[in-house]
This record gives structure tokens, C-alpha cells and sequence, in this order.
């Protein structure tokens, strides 16, 4: 890759997800006049670092994008729905964020980073990303996976909200127009179950990406962070799953161990798919525990997108 400025935008490098990204391609080796960072509104003008570099994110304008192959967006759903078609139009937008994946015009991207996508794409929600791992080694079909969606999934409007009304919570208050529900801290309950709802727009995408779904059962939970999925598998048996997982996995026993990667917790800030427990069920049929950090699954996921455009750095 060449060291000429103006190969990628980053829009939203103070967001937790465009942090994340941020970090990651310079630890990939793309250089910083390779790469600019922009947003909008009180985010302008913030002073951030890139690598070793101290850097100033800029403004965010329709007329900025021209000069770019590759422009990420992490930011707040209405900055990604304004600005993506002209990302788009001058070269290729990618959307971190899901907010512009039901569109009829956006490709999703694939684990090898969909080489011959061009325009508009979208990195694919990270339970999509988590399940299609998984299928990669395991045959889905028939199985039944109960899935716990982070608040941060939600980006950083999520997770303030959610802050809000921990701290409500916990200090005996009200959270006005809450939107996760009473009891926020001690309580789970079930995401929608329309087709347009998070489980509906799992098994599209794992659809789109050629991947058999299983009956998904997504459900919001008292997390601000990572993936924790359990998954019955009714024509399995444990050795056979633990076998098969090897090649995608990264495996943790349930031990109660200080480093046992076994919870959303534990998986922050680690790459990749962990499973922390594959057990026979005395019925029949065998179950599965995995984990993993959405955000990084998603920044992974982008890097790849970004490498098989514009090459991954000396």
C-alpha cells in the first residue's frame, strides 16, 4: 500500500466502535497520511491520536468524500444515512454500524471481505458475524440458539442510554422515556420478533451469506458489551462439536478461573470466537456456550473489507 493521503476516511474516530477501528488500523500498519478522520458537530475539532501521531478530527461534508476509496462509518445513524450515498458515489462506503443494511442497494460483506462488492456495503450485524463463524465449522440447521445482545450494540446511543439508567437505577431515581425496560440491571427480556427485528434481520443476513440459520432467539440484556450466545444442538454429540469447532475457535473451560474467557466480560477486547463450554444433554442432543467482543468482531471484519481493496500495508 502506498503511502499517498487520502485512502480511507474514518467518520466517527471518538465513538466507541470508530475508536476501536481507529486503534486497529494503525496497529495494522496504514499509515496516518493514509488515513483521515472525520464528524460532525461537537466531535469537530476533537484532538485524538493515531498510532504514535496526535491528530485533529475534521468536518464531515459531502464534498469531502471525493478524494477517498475506502470511507468507514462508526458514527450515530443519522450521520451514516446522510453521508454514505455520496461515500458510495465517489468510491466505497462501508457501514460499520448496520443502520443502512436493510437497504435494497447495500451488499453485505462476506468473510473474505466481498473483493467484488462496490458502493455501498455493510458489515453484517455481529451476531451474524458470531453465527457465521460458528457455521463455518457446524452444520446449523435444526439447531436453537438463545442470543444476548449488548447495549453497545446499539453504538454510543445505546450505551449512554443504558448508563442512564444503571445509574437511576441504582441511586433509586427515574429514567425518563427508558427504552430497555424496569429493572434494567437485573433483567433480560425478548428483542421483537418481526422480521424487521434484530432475530429476523440476523437470519436475512446469515442468509445472504449463504449461511443455514437456526431458530434464533435474540434478546437484550443487562450487558453494556460483548456477545454470549447458547445454542442446543439436537443431533449432536459434544466430542463431535468440539472436534469440528477446533479450526474457528478458541476454547476456555468453565473452570471459574480468573483468565477462563467464559462471559462478555472476559471477552472484551479479544479477537475471535471463544467457547467456553460444548456438554451432552442427558435427553439427547448436545449444547454450546460462546462469546465474543462485537466490536471487535465488527473492526475485524472492516480491516479485511478495507485489505481486499486497497491491499493490507507493508
Amino acid at each position: 500500500m502506498s503511502a499517498r493521503a487520502n485512502r480511507v476516511a474514518l467518520v466517527g474516530p471518538s465513538h466507541v466502535l470508530g475508536a476501536d477501528l481507529k486503534d486497529r488500523l494503525a496497529s495494522a500498519g496504514y499509515p496516518g497520511d493514509a488515513v483521515e478522520l472525520l464528524d460532525l458537530d461537537e466531535h469537530v475539532g476533537l484532538l485524538t491520536e493515531y498510532g504514535d501521531e496526535a491528530r485533529v478530527v475534521l468536518e464531515a461534508a459531502d464534498e469531502a468524500f471525493a478524494g477517498f476509496e475506502v470511507v468507514c462509518f462508526c458514527s450515530d445513524a443519522p450521520t451514516t444515512a446522510r453521508f454514505a450515498p455520496a461515500a458510495a458515489a465517489a468510491g466505497t462506503a462501508i457501514d460499520c454500524t448496520g443502520v443502512m443494511s436493510r437497504e435494497s442497494d447495500v451488499q453485505l460483506v462476506g468473510a473474505d471481505g466481498s473483493p467484488d462488492a462496490t458502493g455501498l456495503l455493510a458489515i453484517p450485524q455481529s451476531a451474524t458475524l458470531m453465527l457465521a463463524k460458528l457455521g463455518e465449522a457446524v452444520d446449523l440447521t435444526g439447531a436453537s440458539c438463545s442470543i444476548t445482545l449488548p447495549a453497545s450494540d446499539l453504538c454510543d446511543a445505546g450505551t449512554e442510554e443504558m448508563a442512564k439508567q444503571a445509574s437511576a437505577l441504582l441511586n433509586l431515581g427515574d429514567a425518563p422515556d427508558e427504552v430497555f425496560g424496569r429493572r434494567l440491571a437485573f433483567d433480560l427480556w425478548l428483542d421483537v420478533t418481526r422480521p424487521d427485528g434484530a432475530s429476523g434481520r440476523i437470519r436475512a443476513e446469515l442468509e445472504q451469506l449463504g449461511v443455514q440459520p437456526p431458530a434464533i432467539h435474540a434478546q437484550r440484556g443487562s450487558v453494556f458489551h460483548g456477545l454470549a450466545a447458547s445454542i442446543y444442538f439436537p443431533d449432536a454429540k459434544a466430542a463431535a462439536l468440539t472436534e469440528a469447532l477446533e479450526s474457528v475457535a478458541e476454547f476456555g473451560a468453565l473452570t471459574g478461573a480468573n483468565d477462563a474467557v467464559d462471559s462478555p466480560v472476559r471477552v472484551a477486547g479479544l479477537d475471535g470466537l471463544h467457547v467456553a463450554a460444548v456438554r451432552d444433554d442427558p435427553a439427547g442432543g448436545a449444547w454450546l456456550w460462546s462469546v465474543m467482543d462485537n466490536h471487535r468482531a465488527t473492526t475485524a471484519a472492516t480491516l479485511t473489507a478495507i485489505a481486499t481493496r486497497l491491499g493490507r500495508p507493508a
